[in-house]
């Protein structure tokens, strides 16, 4: 068999790993909701980033040295930290907590055109007509099925709709910025090192905020719920997020997140039998057509 040109097997990867994380990332939004019924969702937010820091530090125990980052880099990733951490985790869990998973995945659906936009203030990218179009056109997917879903549905609340908003503005700094990193130190380490941080920020304010008994008397498929949050959408996730960041650009790799609504809607027809409505169809045509257009992630940039 002849062998695959090695970067059409990078951009294969890449792909597969953005589609991966995307699969955890639509589970998140039912399970993360599911979970916060039955506990408050400071509970689940301490519990989450502070074991997904147990999680991944005896993962960097067991890889072996070095254990601890470069002192240079430290700074830089406490910061990630605590934006990957109690920022964008700790404000997405709350505001899922007071508005509807599908709509919460489309205001995910935003981080891209963030992305790209600060990448062209920064100078960081250039004006290219496809990737503008392939934007809109998935911009455009997402309206289809939030006016589908009719708006009085589909809006949630105010302070729900919110508090997503500073989990995707934390998001779009995280993916920006965690190019290089993930780059510099692998994505194995970038992850386990910012969440590692992450969890040491958490575990500070723990004791005020976690309801250890409710926890403990959470029943198993409660505690289930947990265990997704913490090595699937958490320690999983991030990995492959940044695994992609480390190979593609950050415009191409952010633009996945428009895939978000589309499986959101098809988990909630397959497991809670919502319908199936002629806009989901339409508005996940165009989010696929315009992730098609704008990503290019099957050919990363040459020479990085």
């Amino acid at each position: 068999m002849t062998a695959l040109p090695q970067q059409k097997r990078g951009g294969a990867a890449v792909t597969l790993a953005l589609l991966t994380q995307t699969t955890l990332a639509v589970g998140t939004y039912l399970v993360g909701k599911d979970v916060m019924q039955k506990l408050d969702p400071l509970t689940v937010i301490c519990a989450r980033i502070t074991l997904s820091a147990v999680v991944l530090g005896l993962l960097v125990v067991a890889l072996g040295r070095p254990y601890l980052p470069p002192r240079s880099l430290v700074p830089k990733l406490i910061l990630f930290g605590f934006l990957s951490g109690p920022i964008n985790q700790g404000a997405f869990l709350y505001g899922l907590s007071r508005t509807h998973p599908a709509h919460a995945s489309l205001l995910y659906a935003l981080t891209p055109a963030g992305v790209y936009l600060g990448g062209l203030l920064l100078g960081r990218e250039t004006l290219l007509g496809r990737r503008v179009v392939g934007i809109v056109v998935a911009l455009g997917g997402v309206a289809v099925l939030l006016l589908g879903k009719g708006l009085a549905e589909a809006s949630g609340t105010l302070s729900g709709d919110a508090w997503v908003l500073v989990a995707v503005g934390a998001w779009v700094v995280v993916t920006m910025e965690g190019k290089e990193l993930a780059r510099e130190l692998g994505p194995l380490k970038t992850t386990s090192w910012m969440l590692i941080f992450a969890g040491g920020q958490m575990a500070l304010v723990s004791p005020w905020l976690m309801n250890v008994q409710a926890l403990m008397a959470a029943a198993p498929s409660t505690l289930l719920g947990i265990a997704y949050l913490v090595v699937l959408s958490s320690a999983a996730s991030y990995l492959l997020y940044n695994f992609a960041l480390s190979r593609a650009d950050a415009s191409a790799v952010a633009v996945f997140s428009n895939l978000q609504p589309v499986g959101t809607a098809l988990a909630a027809w397959a497991i809670r039998g919502e319908p199936l409505t002629l806009a989901m169809v339409l508005g996940g045509a165009l989010v696929l057509g315009g992730v098609r257009l704008a990503g290019q992630v099957a050919r990363p940039p040459a020479g990085r």
